[in-house]
């Protein structure tokens, strides 16, 4: 949709808070063939001090040798809050999924990234034409987030050991 003049130049607005939407079905991600891209190439929104992505359907990577999951890595300049908002994320897990609702936060410097063996089994299980299907949406914030209480007594215990050999 393409305006003569700039909506965001309104007074008086009266309906929802943003004078826009952005649905997730109405764009397309960005894909590789042969590598898992990282969530800076789903950025959809950027201002200062923080980023939103947007992990939406898509294919899997088609190259039968790809890279198809998140890398092990430490967020060693943002704090990460992921929030699956349908489908199951199942990427980085060797063991069980992480349903929709879920909302994590993995602090600056907390390594964390696929479980071991994750990436043999994307290799050795690899299906043409495979889809990811599960809605995300990751914000990293330069400045560190605190948890509130009531976030402090829905936490996952040990957390942090998912990441750990089993």
């Amino acid at each position: 949709m393409f305006y003569d003049f700039c909506p965001l130049d309104v007074a008086g607005w009266k309906g929802t808070h943003c004078v826009f939407k952005l649905n997730v079905k109405d764009f397309r991600p960005l894909m590789s063939e042969g590598i898992h891209l990282p969530p800076s190439a789903h950025a959809t929104f950027e201002a200062d001090g923080f980023v939103v992505c947007t992990f939406a359907p898509r294919p899997l990577e088609g190259d039968p040798k790809a890279l198809r999951i998140p890398w092990y890595h430490r967020n060693i300049d943002y704090d990460e809050v992921f929030f699956v908002h349908s489908g199951e994320f199942t990427l980085s897990r060797k063991r069980g999924t992480t349903p929709f609702g879920v909302l994590s936060l993995n602090p600056q410097g907390l390594q964390h990234g696929p479980q071991p063996g994750v990436w043999e089994n994307s290799v050795k299980n690899w299906q043409k034409d495979a889809r990811l299907e599960f809605v995300a949406v990751n914000v990293d914030t330069q400045e560190p987030l605190t948890m509130t209480a009531e976030a402090q007594g829905v936490e996952i215990a040990h957390y942090a050991d998912l990441w750990a050999k089993k």
